[in-house]
């Protein structure tokens, strides 16, 4: 189940990409700060889940006083990526989409 759906562009550089998911909802992802994750990027597709042997893991930023989840991705995982993504929220998982 879909918890939310969001269109985000994609910053950076052309040479660098990057986007940065940072969202309340994440908690209800099971992604919450300190949490440790798992990226698989397949062909369009990047799908992100909590995994204890993951290498990364959700960061922290302070947002009005809030602390929210963040996952910044950037680098090889967006090589040839640019333009726009749809991010599609649900319960134990992040799907980013390349918008073609």
């Amino acid at each position: 189940m879909i918890l939310l759906e969001k269109k985000a562009k994609i910053g950076g550089t052309p040479e660098r990409p990057r986007v940065t998911l940072w969202n309340r909802i994440m908690h209800e992802c099971g992604m919450g700060i300190g949490t440790t994750i798992k990226r698989v990027r397949d062909g369009n597709t990047i799908i992100i889940t909590p995994d204890a042997e993951g290498k990364n893991k959700v960061s922290r930023v302070m947002n009005h006083g809030s602390e929210l989840p963040v996952i910044d991705l950037r680098g090889r995982i967006l090589d040839g990526w640019k333009g726009t993504v749809t991010i599609l929220y649900a319960v134990g998982r992040i799907t980013i989409k390349l918008n073609k």
